[in-house]
């Protein structure tokens, strides 16, 4: 379970970089971090830029946290009993998070632009560069 949850805590994160770094100069409607850290863990959508971008780094830590506090029955007898239902609640927790966090686009704008273009064969692919996106 913790390898799930190791891929979407690095997707949470890469999301979240991405976000704070590419969209610095764009500021989103949706509040401040904290606003926004509140949305995600309603299982909503956030902001597009800087404060999303924190809100999902946080995010990623609380989902962090939550496991770690899953497994502390195991110290007792048979405490896999709980922890193990646990543990599998918050995979499924930080998956919906996720999804629901980056819906409507996990790569920035930028980039699917660029992508459309190569696919489209509209962006010229310098030597030794391949053509092909997928």
């Amino acid at each position: 379970m913790f390898g799930i949850l190791d891929v979407i805590w690095m997707m949470m994160c890469f999301w979240g970089v991405r976000r704070r770094l590419t969209m610095v100069a764009r500021r989103g409607s949706g509040g401040g971090t904290a606003a926004q850290v509140w949305t995600a863990l309603a299982l909503g959508r956030v902001d597009d830029g800087p404060a999303g971008g924190n809100a999902a780094l946080v995010v990623a830590a609380a989902t962090h946290l939550a496991a770690s506090f899953a497994l502390v029955p195991n110290g007792a007898e048979d405490g896999c009993r709980i922890s193990l239902p646990l543990l599998g609640l918050v995979v499924v927790w930080a998956a919906v998070l996720l999804q629901r966090m980056t819906a409507g686009g996990f790569l920035p704008e930028d980039q699917r632009r660029r992508i459309q273009g190569m696919r489209l064969g509209l962006r010229d692919v310098g030597v030794g560069q391949r053509h092909h996106v997928e």
